[in-house]
């Protein structure tokens, strides 16, 4: 049994050998491809800094407006722990907006959002049941 495997074996070797000897006229033998050429396209446009610098201070200018507004009116509001608490916590998601402005990847946004959001739910509702508002 093992010398049958043996000649089917070198038949077929043989056969191949023969063809390709046979064929290497009529076969493509690969040959190297040309190397790729890539061109890159024109950056995009960016706003000159001076805009950049504009729009960075209008961002955080209404909550501003509401704290001053807030201050100026004398809101009838008891400043509670929740409430302070609460207000912080506005400060501290613009403020991690900011942080992701400047170094933080969109994964790392959303996982830090996701603790701020969750924490601002519970402080805000405390605070409105706190407040005077009801």
């Amino acid at each position: 049994v093992d010398d049958a495997f043996h000649i089917v074996l070198a038949a077929r070797f043989s056969r191949a050998c023969f063809l390709r000897d046979d064929m290497e006229g009529i076969i493509n033998l690969p040959t190297p491809l040309p190397p790729l050429e890539h061109s890159f396209g024109l950056p995009e446009q960016r706003p000159s800094t001076n805009m950049a610098f504009i729009f960075s201070i209008l961002v955080p200018l209404p909550m501003l407006f509401f704290v001053v507004s807030a201050l100026f009116m004398k809101l009838k509001l008891r400043c509670t722990l929740k409430m302070a608490l609460f207000t912080l916590l506005l400060f501290a998601t613009g403020g991690f907006l900011f942080l992701y402005w400047l170094q933080l990847n969109i994964f790392q946004a959303f996982a830090g959002l996701a603790v701020l959001s969750l924490l601002l739910l519970l402080t805000g509702k405390g605070a409105l049941a706190d407040s005077d508002l009801k």
